[in-house]
């Protein structure tokens, strides 16, 4: 509760004011608050579109991880976003087997958690092909026994992302 009383401590004295986008919330921010119990009152603007933010970058698969792991924590469907299946994509992704030449681990990371908390609601599952994702996953170990960054060092953001993949993959 004391950390929660100081973030919106945060918000209300600090991050209200701000120069540049006084009483707006970003995507994330809109997330995360929400998600902690915070209801913005009316003289915040929320924000739930992470793509919005970003709109020269719609397609890429690391800008639909991020947007439908808000939408989740918003409980919203990123299945039906503005007509867009956002999950169908990243099953897409998920499923290459070029996937990690094309990208990096991190967004593939982010989009097998947002696909496995999304199955978790048991709304409308989306299935994936899981023995091309373990051999994704499989090659992004490192040495050192992390996971990979951009280099063949493990990295902790990535080491941290796979135990929480890992924690929302089915049996």
């Amino acid at each position: 509760n004391k950390y929660r009383e100081k973030l919106l401590e945060y918000y209300e004295t600090v991050r209200k004011y701000d120069d540049k986008y006084p009483n707006q919330l970003t995507a994330k921010e809109t997330a995360a608050l929400t998600k902690a119990g915070f209801v913005p009152g009316s003289d915040w603007k929320t924000n739930d579109d992470y793509m919005e933010d970003y709109p020269d970058k719609k397609g890429y698969f690391g800008a639909k991880a991020q947007q439908a792991l808000i939408l989740i924590d918003l409980d919203k469907d990123p299945r039906d976003y503005k007509g867009l299946d956002i999950l169908a994509d990243l099953v897409k992704g998920l499923n290459n087997s070029n996937m990690l030449a094309e990208d990096n681990n991190t967004n593939y990371l982010r989009a097998l958690i947002a696909v496995n908390k999304y199955n978790q609601k048991g709304t409308k599952p989306i299935d994936y092909d899981r023995d091309q994702v373990f051999k994704n996953l499989k090659s992004m170990v490192a040495e050192d026994g992390g996971i990979k960054g951009n280099s063949d060092s493990g990295t902790s953001i990535n080491t941290a992302l796979m135990l929480q993949a890992m924690e929302y993959m089915p049996d």
